[in-house]
């Protein structure tokens, strides 16, 4: 499931590791094969200047493509999650990465044609190194957005920033704890202060570098002894990755009708709530029914509920249907609840995953009492905050 939103800082550090040595990986064999940087754009950008200032045309055209190839390669990644976005499909971002894939297939193509050897012709190393910028480009882009621009893979500049800055607050809160060592003990209180926000995103930007780093040392020894297979590593881990995403199973989100709702609930008077209350479930998909799943696009479904709903009883369903930590889109559904003006009371999660979801930040738009273990309080939770919309409208038109 590496292409879920990974908005945790678990999730996050395994994207990187998952898809950073890609890029250092396609990168020094860039530079091998074709004596070209392909992954990051500063030093192209660098080479046009001086082209620009030299007037070495050849240099300004081909630094203008890299740059172009990048950045089409990004816009493509984006144009491709829309589409998905608009067809339904179940997974936004399969297309994304199946572009990444035929991109690198194409440039691994172009090497095996020449031999590994720099083309003899321009046109051949245009189109070649094209691909590859491309390919850096979507997977920039992709993660990017699936990280919600906390992970970029393909450059390593911003990370050593990143981690001189994180750097000094981990060293402050290590200061901190070493103070009380004499309670936690040195080893304890550095492991504690990796525990902390500025800990966690130190291992998460090393993991980051050393991912780039051991796919550049990986590329280098596959090239070296293998450059007829060299990119098969990538292609071959992307498809990988494209399959188990495709293969795992997401979740259904159901309307719950009245005559369910009294079977589910029969002490409540679930089958007679009024009208402005709608309940939805989370449920598994027919055939996995002993799958884990991952949960569904939130922010879309939120965005597609009917517009008399006022009040929405969201219940993520039986135990052991989904892991807490891929339900980072109620942020999303949240937001776009809020804007329409509908509430949202949440229910079928224990204290130790309400407890995730209040970690990961998921529930800080969502008051306390609109969080239930139960569906049974969590409908009449529904009818209350149902009861004071409607009265304070009738205030306002009284007002009026």
């Amino acid at each position: 499931m590496l292409l879920t939103h990974a908005r945790s800082l678990r999730n996050q550090a395994r994207l990187a590791i998952s898809l950073a040595w890609i890029a250092g990986y396609t990168n020094i064999i860039s530079m091998l094969g074709l004596g070209m940087v392909t992954s990051h754009v500063s030093g192209t950008a660098t080479s046009l200047g001086s082209g620009l200032v030299e007037g070495n045309l050849e240099l300004v055209v081909h630094a203008t493509l890299l740059l172009g190839s990048f950045l089409a390669g990004a816009a493509a990644s984006g144009v491709a999650e829309q589409l998905a976005a608009r067809l339904k499909w179940r997974s936004v971002y399969a297309l994304p990465i199946t572009l990444e894939f035929v991109l690198l297939a194409l440039f691994a193509l172009g090497l095996e044609l020449h031999n590994h050897e720099p083309p003899r012709t321009v046109a051949s190393l245009y189109w070649i190194t094209a691909c590859a910028a491309s390919a850096m480009g979507v997977q920039n882009a992709t993660i990017t957005r699936i990280s919600s621009g906390v992970v970029r893979t393909t450059h390593v500049t911003g990370v050593l920033t990143d981690i001189g800055l994180d750097g000094v607050r981990w060293l402050t809160n290590l200061a901190s704890v070493a103070r009380e060592r004499n309670s936690h003990g040195l080893l304890r209180g550095m492991w504690l202060s990796l525990r902390l926000p500025a800990g966690k995103r130190i291992v998460l930007l090393f993991s980051i570098l050393g991912s780039f780093v051991g796919g550049a040392a990986m590329g280098t020894a596959a090239y070296r002894y293998t450059p007829a297979w060299a990119m098969f590593m990538p292609a071959a881990f992307l498809m990988w990755i494209l399959t188990l995403d495709l293969s795992t199973p997401i979740a259904d989100v159901e309307a719950l009708e009245p005559e369910h709702l009294e079977r589910l609930v029969p002490n409540v008077g679930a089958g007679d709530l009024p009208a402005g209350i709608v309940v939805y479930r989370l449920g598994h998909t027919e055939g996995h029914e002993d799958r884990l799943h991952r949960a569904p696009n939130l922010g879309h479904w939120a965005e597609s509920l009917p517009h008399e709903a006022r009040v929405v009883v969201l219940d993520l369903g039986v135990d052991g249907l989904i892991d807490p930590t891929s339900l980072v889109d109620l942020r999303d559904a949240k937001r776009v609840l809020r804007a329409r003006g509908t509430r949202l009371v949440l229910s079928g999660a224990d204290a130790a995953e309400l407890g995730v979801l209040r970690e990961l930040g998921v529930l800080e738009l969502l008051p306390l009492e609109n969080q239930c273990e139960e569906l049974g309080p969590a409908l009449r939770r529904a009818r209350e905050l149902l009861e004071e919309q409607q009265h304070i409208e009738r205030s306002i038109k009284s007002a009026i």
